[in-house]
C-alpha cells in the first residue's frame, strides 16, 4: 500500500516499520500503511533507541515511549538516543548522561559528548577529546583534537595534526603519525604520510602498523577504498586504471581465554580469543548457547563455495566439538579468514580468523547481525547476552569520525 501524499515531509529511511512524517511543522509517526501511531505534535522527532525516542517540544527535549507517552518530560537543551542503557543530554551548556529513570549517572561536566558504543563514549573537555566508560571513569584522558567511533576494536585519534589509533583500553596501538587515516576495514586502514624526500605517499597499514599495500606512488597517484573479504580496489589515479588486489595474509600467535558467559541469566564457560582488542568466538559455540532461546540459528557450510549460511529462528543441529575447552593455555596461530557469511540470504562482510580449522568471528559483529543485546567486560572476563534486548552498541546515524 502506498501512503497517500498528505504530508509536507517524510523522513527516510524507514526504521523498524515506523515512518517519521511532518505536516504544518509538526512531526509524528505512522506505520507503513499510513496509520498514525503517534500524533503529529512535536517540533522534532528521532528514531527509537532502546524503546525510547527523544523529541523536541516547546524548545526542550524529552523522551517518549512507543505509545507516544512522555517517560522523561521535556527539559533538555539537546539530547541523543539511549544506547547501552544511557542517554547523553545537555543542560546549562554542559553534557552528561542519564538512565531511563531520568537519574543522572554521569554528571554534567563535558563540553560535548557522543553516545556509548562498545562500552565507551567519546567526550570533549576544554577542547580535547577522550573516552569514558559507563561509570564515568576516564579510559582515555581527554588529550586529542579529534576522535572517531570504534571499529575493528580501534578508534582513530588525532593530535597536533597527526593521526593514529587507540584500542578500548586506551592504549595508543598506533601513535599519531599519519596526515590522514581511515577506519580499519578487514584489518587494513588507508593512511597518508610523507616519504624520505618529503613527498606525499599513501597506502594501507595493518593493525601492527606494518605497510602492506601501496606507499610506492605519490599520494596523487594512488587511492583505494575499504578492503572486504580479502579483496580491495585501488587506483593509480594517473592512468585511470583500477586494480583488484588481494589482502596480504597475516598470521599471528594467539592465546585462548576463558570467559564467563551469561545467556539470559544462565551461566556457561566458553573459550574465546582476544585479538586486537576484540573478542572472537567460534560460530558453532554461539549457536550452541543460543539454541534454546528466541535467537537460535542454524548453520550450513558449503565447502565448494567457501560460504557459511546462517538461518535465524531455526534450531541448531550440533555436530561435534561445540563448547570444547581444548586449547586452554596453549599458544596457537590465527590466520585472517576470507570466508563469506550469508544470513537469511543477505551477504555480509565480517571479521573472522581461522584457528585450528575453525572460524572465529568477532562477537560484537555477530551480535549486531543477529540483533541481540550483548555486554562485554574484558577486564572481568565476562560476556552477558540478553536475547530479549536489541543490539544497540553501534548507531547507524553516525558512521563518520567526530
Amino acid at each position: 500500500m502506498v501512503i497517500q501524499p498528505q504530508y509536507d515531509e517524510v523522513a527516510i529511511p524507514i526504521k523498524d516499520g515506523v515512518i517519521q512524517v511532518m505536516k504544518n511543522d509538526k512531526w509524528g509517526y505512522v506505520d507503513k500503511k499510513g496509520k498514525e501511531l503517534i500524533a503529529l505534535q512535536f517540533d522534532e522527532i528521532n528514531n527509537f533507541g532502546e524503546g525510547l525516542a527523544h523529541v523536541l517540544q516547546n524548545g526542550e527535549y524529552g523522551y517518549i515511549n512507543k505509545a507516544g507517552e512522555f517517560v522523561i518530560q521535556p527539559q533538555y537543551a539537546a539530547a541523543f538516543p539511549f544506547t547501552e542503557g544511557l542517554a547523553a543530554v545537555s543542560i546549562n551548556e554542559k553534557w552528561g548522561y542519564i538512565d531511563k529513570r531520568n537519574q543522572v549517572v554521569i554528571p554534567y561536566r563535558y563540553d560535548y559528548v557522543y553516545p556509548f558504543t562498545f562500552g565507551l563514549a567519546a567526550v570533549e573537555l576544554d577542547g580535547k577529546w577522550g573516552f569514558i566508560d559507563h561509570s564515568g571513569k576516564e579510559i582515555v584522558t581527554p588529550q586529542y583534537n579529534y576522535v572517531s567511533y570504534f571499529k575493528d576494536g580501534l578508534a582513530e585519534v588525532g593530535r597536533n595534526g597527526l593521526n593514529g589509533f587507540v584500542d578500548r583500553t586506551g592504549k595508543e596501538v598506533i601513535k599519531p603519525q599519519y596526515e590522514t587515516v581511515s577506519a580499519f576495514s578487514d584489518g587494513l586502514a588507508l593512511v597518508s604520510t610523507r616519504d624520505e624526500y618529503g613527498l606525499p605517499v599513501q597506502g594501507y597499514i595493518n593493525k601492527y602498523n606494518q605497510r602492506v599495500v601501496g606507499f610506492n606512488f605519490g599520494a596523487f597517484n594512488f587511492n583505494g577504498g575499504p578492503f572486504e573479504n580479502g579483496k580491495g580496489v585501488v587506483s593509480d589515479n594517473g592512468e585511470g586504471t583500477y586494480y583488484i588486489v588481494d589482502k596480504p595474509s597475516v598470521k599471528m600467535n594467539v592465546h585462548p581465554a576463558t570467559f564467563r558467559l551469561m545467556v539470559d541469566g544462565e551461566k556457561e564457560n566458553v573459550q574465546v580469543f582476544e585479538i586486537d582488542g576484540s573478542t572472537y568466538m567460534k560460530l558453532r559455540d554461539l549457536a550452541m548457547v543460543l539454541n534454546n532461546t528466541n535467537k537460535s540459528f542454524e548453520l550450513d557450510y558449503n565447502h565448494e563455495s567457501g560460504m557459511i549460511y546462517l538461518t535465524t529462528q531455526s534450531r541448531y543441529t550440533p555436530v561435534s566439538g561445540e563448547l570444547a575447552m581444548t586449547l586452554l593455555d596453549k599458544q596457537t596461530s590465527a590466520t585472517e579468514s576470507d570466508i563469506a557469511l550469508e544470513i537469511n540470504g543477505d551477504y555480509l562482510t565480517m571479521d573472522a580468523y581461522t584457528i585450528q580449522g575453525n572460524n572465529y568471528f568477532r562477537l560484537s559483529a555477530i551480535a549486531q547481525a543477529l540483533n541481540v543485546g550483548i555486554t562485554e567486560d574484558p577486564n572481568g572476563r565476562a560476556i552477558k547476552i540478553d536475547t530479549s534486548s536489541e543490539f544497540l552498541s553501534k548507531m547507524n546515524w553516525y558512521s563518520w569520525g567526530w
